[in-house]
């Protein structure tokens, strides 16, 4: 073998051991960072660039496997007659909301920037202390140091999503649109009940997610109430606050579209706020029109109300009083409280939320 020769299969066997050390290294990233739909995308670049090295039926196997990853994961632009989670838009039209199809800008930013690749960016900088080593301060960060696996329960929400098809875009998209100026567009989720029979009239939960936005992640919680319609509503902007007007368009707006543009009967409605989203549950606290108000790890209201009072949360003021508080006050009153959570209660212990509201619902 000539020096030549020599030189040149050290020079290939360099760049190919390059190669793999460098795939590696995208994998550790790619596993620790992004999203599912980001790491199908990348284990798919990987088959390509050693496609030569594998056997044609391993390749095409394994591609498949990857086609049908990307599937499962990219948000889904068409709604499917089987999808119980969906998002829609709305528009106002003589005085009344309607349909309308999804923004494609907006839907393409979902795609190229997911929910879940936002928030596994968010949870793993709480992780590493980034916010405090910027010298923020909350309670909320306390909260999250104290138990890291806060994280992986927020990943299997969307994980959730992804393996039942009901992955469709986030509610983030129209009001980080709006924030932006490139609004306004309003979208709120749906989730149709179990065995939904349409000659049935079934109660109706709102959801209000606080700041941050209006997420697809706690729909994965949401679609496992009993007998139920699930409606998600969010602020025009990510602030998560909520008017008392925007209560009221629950009953005038929303309502209605159930009923005109969804074909939902609806009977008894209960509201549901987290974080912000408990301003929400203030101004409807003592409105006659709700069966129920729950306040999920947010400030608490315990007067003297027409309706069930539910508390969900930890913490120094936490549920547990407030509850024994509110019943003091005549009030129909239950909670659910966990000693060292109170932000975060509601995806740490999804089985237990989802126990207690389905029970303390099915009383009413």
């Amino acid at each position: 073998m000539t020096s030549d020769m020599v030189a040149c299969f050290a020079d290939s066997t360099k760049k190919h051991t390059w190669r793999w050390i460098w795939t590696g290294v995208l994998l550790v990233v790619t596993a620790v960072v992004v999203s599912h739909f980001y790491k199908t995308l990348f284990m798919l670049g990987v088959l390509m660039l050693h496609r030569r090295r594998l056997n044609p039926k391993l390749r095409k196997g394994l591609l498949l496997v990857g086609l049908a990853g990307l599937y499962l994961t990219v948000p889904k632009y068409f709604d499917r007659p089987w999808n119980r989670v969906r998002l829609v838009y709305q528009e106002r039209e003589g005085g009344r909301l309607v349909k309308r199809p999804k923004p494609v800008g907006q839907y393409l930013a979902n795609v190229l920037l997911p929910e879940s690749l936002a928030a596994n960016v968010g949870t793993l900088a709480f992780s590493l202390r980034l916010p405090k080593a910027l010298g923020m301060n909350s309670t909320l960060f306390d909260q999250y140091y104290a138990d890291r696996g806060i994280r992986h329960s927020l990943l299997r929400s969307w994980r959730r999503l992804e393996w039942k098809g009901q992955h469709t875009m986030s509610g983030i998209c129209s009001q980080a649109f709006n924030t932006m100026g490139f609004g306004p567009t309003q979208s709120v989720y749906v989730v149709r009940p179990r065995h939904y029979d349409s000659q049935r009239t079934y109660p109706l939960v709102v959801f209000c997610h606080g700041g941050l936005g209006n997420w697809l992640g706690y729909q994965s919680v949401l679609q496992e109430l009993d007998s139920c319609v699930v409606l998600s509503i969010g602020t025009r902007d990510l602030s998560g606050v909520f008017s008392r007007a925007e209560i009221d368009r629950i009953f005038s707006e929303q309502i209605p579209f159930l009923r005109d543009e969804m074909g939902y009967r609806i009977g008894s409605v209960h509201l549901i706020g987290l974080s912000n989203g408990g301003s929400a549950c203030h101004h409807a606290y003592g409105d006659r029109r709700f069966a129920s108000v729950t306040f999920v790890s947010t400030g608490y209201d315990i007067g003297r109300a027409p309706h069930a009072t539910f508390y969900v949360g930890g913490g120094p003021e936490n549920a547990r009083v407030a509850s024994e508080r509110s019943r003091l006050n005549g009030n129909r009153s239950a909670y659910l409280y966990d000693p060292q959570w109170n932000h975060y209660l509601m995806l740490r212990h999804r089985k237990e939320f989802i126990e207690f509201m389905n029970q303390n619902l099915s009383r009413l």
